[in-house]
């Protein structure tokens, strides 16, 4: 479900403007961003935990969200990079194995995720209606 929320609101997330200039972000905005990027690693860990390494769902997600906001060698992008792996080193040693608790992190995973996309939704579509 957290995939195809994030799907839709990577359609939404303009990474330049019609001038071909970066959008500038607010604080909150990047802060939400930055923990979308570790909630992404965390499940990741949890998915190649529990279906094998050749599960890279959510580190596709990852690159499409870098891909979207940070295309570049920034800052951002790596403070984007190093909480995705914060977030998949974090899940790794919580859950040695699969199980009732990896799935029950997951669920909660995915309503962080939900909350945060849509924040950044809402960030972007209010953006867009400034003048």
């Amino acid at each position: 479900m957290l995939s195809r929320l994030l799907a839709m609101w990577m359609v939404f997330l303009p990474v330049e403007n019609a001038h071909g200039q970066s959008e500038v972000r607010s604080q909150d905005y990047l802060r939400d961003l930055i923990v979308l990027s570790k909630v992404l690693g965390q499940a990741h860990a949890i998915e190649t935990r529990c279906r094998g390494d050749n599960s890279q769902a959510w580190r596709e997600h990852m690159q499409g969200l870098l891909d979207l906001e940070a295309p570049y060698q920034t800052g951002l992008r790596r403070s984007m990079v190093n909480n995705f792996n914060i977030g998949y080193q974090i899940s790794q040693a919580a859950h040695p194995v699969c199980g009732t608790a990896a799935a029950t992190d997951l669920d909660a995973l995915s309503e962080t995720g939900r909350a945060l996309a849509n924040s950044l939704t809402r960030a972007t579509l209010d953006e867009a209606r400034l003048p």
